[in-house]
């Protein structure tokens, strides 16, 4: 085998050795990596609810919803799958939702309400149950309130189990709130004084509307597309609604002007719009399809997402056997700062600075930073 074949097996098997036997202490630093990315909690939540999920064995479903302090109401929520009860929660019916599961009790005792209730006789009779979570195959949940290193309340993280399955254990909430602690800088961090980030493609999916502006088909990472295709304002975006509302207001301006024409009868031009926001840059295109009359009936939306460097690198870290500290230095130089940056960022001086690249280029057994990135990213099947 040559020398470069055993390189590559080697820092494969770095990667995936991590894979194989997960530890809680590894899990956790790698939240709090997570929580260290110097961008909105709310374009976050995502990425960090995978990796929190990733900790439990048997968790089907999480849901985070992030939430305004001082109301003590959801500005933003993430569902890692969602259906019509679930959408009209996140829409019309999130006052009825609080009334029956209110995040005032939820934070003072320290998210236990949702295991307590669901002690209860007849809890399980609730809509949100037997509309929402138990059509997705999911009953028995835990949660945590995620704070900030003040204690101020910045949302709530919830996990749930398959039907049939037992409740979570005390050890697994324990274990929720462990993790919740490593998180507690999400959405804090100060603007980096780094260089900016470059952008590299995540995924991409496509959306069939009428000309009335209902959703007819959504294809894979079609909810997370949506999800982060926003600026993260104060406004709550519905993210899940099947209809054009699920759209950013320019992108939703653009399909529903397409429809209105091809309701009138007239021609329609393909659109294409881009936009650079908080989650990537996304590139929108909108064109009519015909039918087999040759009539343009539908307008087909496909959205792509370029994500930022440094998340994408921070997401494959996951399966790395590298040291916290390692993994900080690699987010980070997907900037590409100066050695001097770089050590400021860290609070290292560079001769520090100097000796952890040299053991993190030496474990890796590669040349350069960039090619531990790009090793990364090729064995995680990143284009």
């Amino acid at each position: 085998m040559s020398d470069t074949n055993t390189s590559r097996v080697g820092f494969t098997m770095l990667l995936t050795e991590n894979k194989k036997t997960p530890t809680e202490t590894a899990w956790l630093s790698h939240l709090e990596l997570l929580a260290e990315l110097p961008y909105p909690g709310r374009m976050l939540m995502p990425i960090v609810l995978t990796a929190v999920r990733g900790g439990f064995d048997e968790s089907s479903l999480g849901i985070f919803a992030w939430v305004d302090a001082h109301t003590m109401q959801p500005t933003a929520i993430w569902c890692e799958r969602v259906n019509g009860a679930l959408t009209d929660l996140m829409r019309t019916r999130l006052p009825e939702a609080l009334e029956s599961f209110p995040l005032q009790p939820q934070l003072d005792t320290d998210g236990d309400l949702i295991r307590i209730l669901q002690a209860q006789p007849g809890d399980g009779e609730s809509w949100i149950y037997k509309e929402g979570l138990h059509p997705l195959g999911v009953h028995w949940g835990m949660s945590a309130p995620l704070l900030d290193r003040a204690r101020k309340c910045l949302g709530f993280i919830y996990l749930y189990r398959r039907l049939g399955r037992e409740p979570w254990s005390d050890a697994d909430n324990l274990q929720l709130k462990r993790a919740r602690d490593r998180l507690a800088g999400l959405g804090q961090q100060p603007a980096t004084t780094l260089p900016p980030c470059s952008y590299r493609f995540r995924h991409a999916a496509q959306f069939l509307f009428s000309p009335s502006g209902k959703m007819l088909s959504r294809s894979e990472h079609g909810l997370e597309l949506l999800y982060q295709y926003q600026d993260f304002s104060e406004n709550f975006v519905p993210w899940g609604n099947e209809t054009l509302a699920a759209l950013p207001e320019e992108a939703r301006s653009i399909v529903a002007s397409m429809g209105e024409a091809l309701a009138r009868g007239e021609s329609v031009k393909p659109v294409v719009h881009t936009a650079n926001l908080a989650a990537g840059r996304f590139e929108f295109h909108a064109e009519p399809l015909t039918d087999v009359t040759g009539t343009a009936s539908t307008i087909l939306v496909r959205i792509s997402q370029h994500e930022p460097l440094d998340i994408a690198v921070a997401r494959v870290l996951i399966d790395s056997t590298f040291s916290l500290q390692e993994k900080r230095i690699l987010v980070a130089s997907t900037r590409k700062p100066s050695l001097q940056e770089l050590s400021e960022h860290l609070g290292v001086t560079v001769g520090t600075l100097k000796a952890y690249i040299n053991r993190l280029q030496a474990k890796a057994g590669k040349a350069s930073r960039q090619e531990i990135i790009d090793s990364l990213l090729a064995n995680a099947g990143v284009s």
